[in-house]
C-alpha cells in the first residue's frame, strides 16, 4: 500500500502536499516562538487600549465604550461614568460616520498600577470624511490625555480630558503620521 493511500474503510485525508505540512508546522512553530518570547509591554497595551477605544468610537459602540470606564471614572468638567456614557451616545446621535485617527501616542508616568497616556487625534465625520482629500481638510485636531488605573490586570481609564488644538500644537509623531494620512503645509 502506498503511504499516500487511505486504506480500506478509513475516511479519506485532505490531499496535503508535504511542502504544505511542513509549512505550516514552521508557522506554527514560529508562532509559538513569537508570542512565547514576544511579551507586549505594560506601554503598548496601554496604546493597544486607547486604540481599541477609538474603533468603538467609529463602530458606535457606547456600551463597549464605557467597559473600559473605572467605575470611579470623571473627566475634566466633572462628568461622572454615567454623564459621559450620555455625552458619548449625544456625539453618536448628532455626527454620523465617525472617523478617528490615531496619530502620535505617548505614555508617561507609568507605574505599576497607574499611568497617564496623551495621544493626538483627528476627528472627522460623515460627509467631512468623504471630501477631506478633496478640499484637503483632515478634520479637527484633539489632545486627549486620560489617567489610567489597574484593576486586577486590566488598566481602566479614570480620567480624561481633552482640547481641541492646531496643527503647530501636535506632537512632532503627529505630524509625520498626517503627513502619511493627508498632506498638509
Amino acid at each position: 500500500m502506498s503511504a499516500g493511500r487511505p486504506r480500506p474503510g478509513s475516511p479519506a485525508r485532505p490531499n496535503i502536499s508535504k511542502g504544505k505540512f511542513v509549512g505550516a508546522i514552521v508557522c506554527a512553530l514560529v508562532g509559538f516562538f513569537l508570542v512565547s518570547c514576544g511579551k507586549v509591554s505594560e506601554e503598548q497595551r496601554l496604546i493597544d487600549r486607547f486604540k481599541s477605544m477609538t474603533d468603538l468610537a467609529e463602530a458606535e459602540d457606547a456600551a463597549a465604550i464605557m467597559e473600559v470606564f473605572s467605575d470611579e471614572y470623571e473627566d475634566f468638567e466633572g462628568r461622572d461614568k454615567a454623564a459621559t456614557e450620555g455625552m458619548i451616545q449625544n456625539y453618536f446621535a448628532t455626527y454620523r460616520g465617525i472617523v478617528l485617527h490615531v496619530l502620535g501616542v505617548l505614555v508617561t508616568d507609568l507605574q505599576a498600577e497607574e499611568a497617564s497616556l496623551e495621544a493626538d487625534v483627528t476627528f472627522s465625520s460623515g460627509a467631512a470624511q468623504a471630501l477631506r482629500r478633496l478640499v484637503r481638510f483632515a478634520g479637527e485636531y484633539y489632545r486627549i490625555e486620560i489617567r489610567w488605573v489597574k484593576e486586577g490586570s486590566v488598566w481602566m481609564a479614570a480620567y480624561a480630558e481633552w482640547r481641541q488644538v492646531g496643527l503647530d500644537e501636535l506632537f512632532p509623531e503627529s505630524r509625520d503620521k498626517l503627513q502619511k494620512i493627508l498632506p498638509i503645509n
